[in-house]
């Protein structure tokens, strides 16, 4: 029994998580507008502003860093979402032999073996925090260089 309310505890920890790093696809939308929003002002030559010019490329270089970053969130998402639903059904396999064998699918299993233990679900979960708080500050970078570029813009 007590594997079970582990199991439904770990479960319940996986669904909160993958809620939580689902929030990035609107970090990841708006982010992705600015992107573009940039890439048109530089193509069409709507600014003659090297110091805009130079910010709005700045702009596009975090909006592509932070895309990267969403991807991993989403993916992040999308695999807690999956043990939260697995893990919740009762009878299946155990938390501990899961994770291992997400490792070995996704080629973890070698990092896992030099250091000699897998990592368990909350040093999972604090990771995919990680993961989401770099892409929370690379979009209030990209934010903060866009206002950069509307003070720039009204001084010149």
């Amino acid at each position: 029994m007590p594997e079970v309310e582990n199991r439904a505890m770990t479960a319940t920890y996986a669904h909160v998580t993958a809620v939580r790093l689902d929030l990035g696809r609107n970090i990841d939308m708006w982010s992705s507008a600015l992107t573009v929003f940039a890439l048109i002002i530089l193509i069409c030559d709507l600014t003659k502003a090297l110091t805009i010019q130079l910010i709005l490329i700045a702009s596009i270089l975090i909006g592509s860093t932070q895309k990267y970053l969403a991807l991993r969130v989403a993916f992040d998402a999308q695999i807690f979402a999956k043990w939260a639903k697995y893990w919740s059904k009762s009878g299946e396999a155990s938390v501990e032999s899961t994770m291992a064998a997400f490792d070995q699918a996704t080629g973890v299993n070698g990092q896992t073996a030099k250091s000699g233990h897998t990592r368990d679900i909350f040093s999972r979960i604090q990771g995919a925090g990680k993961l989401a708080l770099r892409q929370s500050v690379a979009f209030a970078i990209q934010i903060i260089l866009w206002l950069g570029a509307a003070i720039v813009a009204t001084l010149t």
